[in-house]
């Protein structure tokens, strides 16, 4: 499935661009990864017309 994927890709990334989507959704599945690893590089914060709050996020591996 995902998870298995991104947790097996993860420990070759150094950089992560993730979305961060500002809504409570149901599921099982996460990007469950360890944000104290990470340093926040870049963020830019939008919304849609309809109100739906999101961000890019650019997170590079900590050294």
């Amino acid at each position: 499935g995902g998870a298995e994927i991104y947790r097996a890709a993860l420990p070759l990334a150094g950089r992560i661009h993730l979305t961060e989507v500002h809504i409570e959704a149901g599921g099982d599945t996460m990007f469950a990864f360890d944000r104290a690893a990470w340093r926040e590089k870049a963020r830019e914060s939008h919304q849609t017309p309809d109100g739906l709050r999101y961000d890019y996020v650019t997170l590079e591996r900590k050294s």
